[in-house]
């Protein structure tokens, strides 16, 4: 059962939800709709999330690497990877946001079409919560690698 989608007053449509048809299935899935060069999905360990403002900053710090021609990788998707993992290797953003096989995941979709062509393959569903507290210390880590990035 496909969980209903989170009302959103911006881009971001995050989720907590495990895949019904594996990880492997949902990441491939996953690659298929960012190929569209439209949308964005990226998903995340859910331990390495702590709130959509930090899904948002991520996703708008991503967006500004790519328009100044910073971006690290070849994806809004893996860019923003970088930034949740605060980190600017991308085998090590793989080992401390990336999704693991028989956990929860956050999964991040810039668009509500993008999100409905994933919410298929989603078990359960829920949106993500504000952890208060958190989110200044992660912003200025952002932020300092946007200026090592640079």
């Amino acid at each position: 059962m496909s969980p209903n989608p989170p009302k959103t007053g911006a881009a971001c449509i995050a989720m907590i939800a495990s895949p019904s048809g594996g990880l492997d299935m949902l990441l491939k899935h996953t690659a298929s709709i960012n190929d569209d060069g439209k949308s964005v999905i990226q998903v995340f360990d859910s331990k390495s999330v702590v709130s959509r403002r930090q899904l948002m900053a991520a996703y708008e710090n991503a967006k500004a690497r790519f328009s100044g021609g910073a971006n690290r990788t070849r994806s809004m998707a893996n860019e923003m990877l970088l930034f949740i993992a605060l980190t600017n290797q991308i085998n090590d953003a793989i080992k401390r946001a990336g999704a693991k096989e028989g956990s929860p995941v956050v999964v991040f979709a810039s668009t509500m079409s993008a999100y409905s062509k994933i919410a298929r393959l989603l078990d359960t569903g829920k949106q993500v919560a504000e952890r208060s507290g958190s989110d200044a210390s992660i912003f200025q880590k952002m932020a300092l690698l946007q200026i090592e990035g640079s």
